[in-house]
């Protein structure tokens, strides 16, 4: 199971296979710890194919993605039946399954992760058999790329398997079926498997599809996936790189449609009471000019939906544009993010008025529906327009992190502007765009990250997680009464492939289960984000404890991942995570009694500890440690709790070394 094996690709012209009609070139270049390299095939009609190639040596893995491109001077051949990834893995029998009893062990199945659908099992990850002669399928829904299924998989036969990514944002599928020596896999564009149709490109025109990464492992799928998330930590994230910041961002939420005075005021109480806060997060509601502007105190009340794809300030909440919030901001030490959904815009608003060429529109008979349209990044002004407009309000506002946020079902927008032959072209065109205008904004501003949001977290996937991080991965966190258990279960499921991602810490001040049941690579806590007072009887001394133990908890958010009292969506289980980071021999250990659970002690198994080593553990709440051997500890580690709804975080690290002989 090497990477140099695993890069199959397939596709139809003329409806013939590309490997008859096509001549294939190598062009190798080194790099100093993976090798890239380019296989092109050409067309003598001037249609080029290039596979571009990533080899990570480190981890045994493999990337790729295809470009098509017109370089002759007629309509190309007709492109169909297009499988970026078309790839038999190897895997050896499965035992044999004997009628009326369950499947043994060892057996091949594909694991499947449930996407972002505001519900109390998201981000679970679904084992499905594999089955000779049955296809295993799986698709996203409306466009957005982890809306229902998250494009990362797991084909697994026990200690062996490979895991599988899916880089597109758009609309994507996926098949596994059991072959005689393996695992057949066929990913790619939705759109582009029409065995009836496709698309041709004009002269000069090229796209883009969707990049494949492929992770073989053979030590079991704890070790596997903490080799993804190590991957993906160090050559796909941009936390961490230079210029960018070393963690993902601790926020304070402020409403939008809020008055700049209120939030100004609110600011300033942060810094007189030092609670930590590292970015102020201005969320929706903020924009939009019009002479009957109503009140907006949450994102349940006002119109500011209504005003979504009008960028200027909203003067009836801030008169002077924001500035002074930001100098406010400055002047308390923190950073400034602001939200923006520049993708999507109500008919009515100004540049659809002026512009309407630049729209995408669907017709479905419903008038609350059809009135929003979608900008189509594909056309080159649509794209300079959107691209000046963030470029100027990053610069003016000083934005240190720029919030994007997409709330629509795009699929149908697409479909209704694409032709005969001309299959997929305007999401492969409006996917392509998107990518170059996050590629664009990290190029001018060294500084900036990018919170990758949708509906909360429903664009999830490689490309957009290799230029962004997830501060928001579900919208189940906006109700006022979110139960914190849900939490604890979005974070145990993404955390099995992803090393940042965050969410809200929720509205109730002095909740301890619930502040910790959030915890992650970044956190937004909103205690003081909508209309409700911020006086001097607020608990901010427990708001201040909590922000430095989750700042100090935090660094270990993106190191190795162990769920310790595995998966569950009930409420009379524990709960707990171990996040250790092998470079120090240190970590987190955090378990959670939910608020059924009858029984008052857990015992823990820990992860990736050396036996022979002394290890100190200190319990954040009452300071108290205690010195532990490390095989000790991987055998059973008893954390009691007395109450339901409860909670225990404890800080490790080695204080002595084995001695070797």
């Amino acid at each position: 199971m090497t990477a140099n094996k695993v890069r199959g690709f397939s596709f139809r012209y003329d409806d013939r296979p590309h490997t008859e009609v096509f001549q294939k070139s190598v062009e190798i270049r080194e790099r100093e710890k993976d090798q890239r390299y380019c296989i092109t095939w050409k067309q003598k009609d001037g249609l080029q194919v290039m596979q571009t190639i990533t080899e990570y040596r480190e981890f045994r893995a493999v990337h790729w993605v295809l470009e098509f491109e017109n370089k002759g001077t007629t309509d190309s051949g007709l492109i169909s039946q297009v499988r970026d990834c078309d790839q038999e893995f190897a895997l050896p029998d499965d035992p044999k399954k004997i009628p009326g009893y369950e499947t043994p062990d060892g057996t091949a199945k594909v694991y499947f992760l449930k996407g972002s659908t505001w519900e109390r099992d998201e981000f679970r990850a679904v084992p499905r058999e594999l089955t000779p002669g049955i296809a295993q399928q799986c698709a996203c829904l409306g466009g957005r790329s982890s809306d229902t299924w998250v494009p990362f998989f797991d084909i697994n036969q026990g200690e062996r398997g490979y895991l599988i990514a899916i880089g597109w944002t758009g609309q994507w599928n996926a098949s596994f079926e059991r072959t005689q020596h393996g695992v057949l896999v066929q990913t790619g564009l939705q759109e582009l498997q029409d065995q009836k149709d496709g698309f041709i490109l004009y002269p000069g025109e090229k796209v883009r599809t969707s990049s494949v990464l492929i992770l073989p492992y053979d030590q079991g799928q704890e070790k596997a996936h903490n080799d993804f998330r190590r991957l993906m930590k160090k050559e796909f994230s941009l936390i961490g790189k230079p210029g960018r910041p070393q963690t993902g961002p601790l926020c304070f939420m402020g409403w939008g449609g809020l008055p700049s005075d209120v939030l100004i005021e609110r600011i300033r109480r942060s810094a007189k009471y030092d609670l930590g806060y590292e970015y102020y997060w201005i969320d929706a509601g903020w924009y939009g000019v019009s002479e009957n502007t109503q009140d907006c105190t949450d994102e349940f009340t006002g119109d500011w939906g209504l005003r979504t794809g009008d960028w200027r300030v909203n003067p009836h909440y801030h008169p002077d544009g924001l500035h002074e919030v930001v100098e406010e901001v400055e002047r308390a030490g923190m950073k400034f993010l602001l939200w923006f959904e520049p993708e999507r815009a109500v008919q009515g608003t100004p540049m659809t008025l002026e512009h309407p060429e630049w729209f995408l529109h669907q017709v479905s008979g419903d008038k609350n529906l059809d009135m929003h349209l979608i900008l189509d990044l594909g056309n080159e002004d649509a794209w300079d327009y959107i691209y000046q407009v963030l470029c100027d309000k990053i610069e003016t506002l000083h934005i240190s992190c720029y919030r994007q946020d997409f709330n629509f079902q795009v699929l149908p927008y697409w479909q209704n502007h694409d032709t005969i032959h001309r299959k997929g072209i305007h999401e492969m065109k409006h996917i392509a765009g998107l990518y170059r205008l996050w590629d664009s904004l990290l190029e001018k501003f060294p500084h900036l990250i990018i919170d990758n949001c949708a509906s909360g977290g429903r664009r999830l996937d490689i490309e957009m997680l290799s230029r962004s991080i997830s501060l928001w991965r579900s919208d189940y966190q906006c109700t006022w009464d979110a139960d914190p258990e849900v939490a604890q279960i979005h974070g145990t499921g993404l955390s099995w492939y992803l090393p940042y991602h965050g969410t809200g810490a929720g509205k109730h001040k002095g909740d301890t289960y619930a502040f910790r049941s959030c915890f992650g690579t970044s956190s937004v806590n909103s205690f003081w984000g909508y209309a409700e007072g911020f006086g001097d009887e607020e608990p901010v001394e427990w708001v201040r404890k909590m922000n430095r133990e989750f700042k100090k908890a935090r660094p270990y958010f993106s190191c190795d991942f162990y769920s310790l009292a595995g998966y569950s969506v009930d409420r009379v289980s524990w709960t707990g995570w171990q996040y250790h980071d092998p470079d120090t021999d240190s970590g987190v250990v955090m378990a959670f009694r939910r608020s059924q659970s009858p029984n008052p002690s857990a015992d823990l198994k820990l992860r990736g500890l050396q036996d022979g080593c002394v290890y100190r553990l200190e319990d954040a709440d009452t300071g108290e440690w205690q010195e532990r051997d490390g095989s000790g500890l991987m055998d059973m580690f008893r954390v009691t709790l007395p109450h339901p709804r409860s909670s225990k975080l404890f800080f490790y690290h080695v204080v002595q070394k084995v001695v070797e002989e």
